[in-house]
């Protein structure tokens, strides 16, 4: 799979202990990334990523929100999810530089 940094594609990433899934951020999804008892499910919608579910006491990533922009992370870490997006923002400032 190529990015089209120019166009400013974005990819998501999703890696679970055992797992990992890529989409692009077009698709529009539901991803349940645990085999194990437990419950988790993942929202992709319009290059943007949400927990709408998880049975973890703490639901801290479905209290954080979504994440969109490249560089921008989310994690579950009672089951074990790590969510990134990667790609290419023009219109983000992710660094600056003062002399």
């Amino acid at each position: 799979m190529v990015l089209d940094q120019s166009a400013g594609e974005k990819l998501i990433c999703i890696h679970s202990y055992n797992r990992a899934w890529l989409y692009t951020g077009d698709v529009n999804t539901l991803v349940r990334p645990i085999d194990q008892e437990g419950t988790c499910l993942i929202k992709i919608n319009n290059g943007f990523v949400r927990g709408v579910d998880s049975d973890c006491p703490n639901q801290i990533c479905m209290n954080i929100g979504s994440i969109g922009n490249s560089g921008e992370w989310l994690a579950c870490l009672i089951h074990g999810i790590i969510i990134t997006i990667r790609g290419f923002s023009p219109d983000i400032v992710d660094a600056r530089v003062y002399r």
